[in-house]
């Protein structure tokens, strides 16, 4: 059961990392909306990779899960 949980707490962490990095590269009043239409657009392209990723247990995105598996 802890094993468990602290796999879950890794993807998370991973996944919430992505996320600030997302937002970051929002931020700033320089970019046009194309600018950022390309930033959202790779970032939900990254969140359906990791989703396949996790679901073949391939873990190729997260090396700590796949080293723990």
């Amino acid at each position: 059961m802890k094993y468990k949980t602290i796999m879950k707490q890794l993807f998370l962490t991973v996944v919430i990392n992505h996320d600030s990095d997302f937002n970051v590269r929002l931020q700033g009043n320089t970019h046009t909306i194309l600018k950022m239409y390309e930033e959202w657009k790779s970032f939900t392209s990254k969140l359906i990779l990791f989703e396949t990723d996790t679901k073949t247990k391939n873990f190729y995105f997260f090396p700590l899960l796949k080293r723990e598996q």
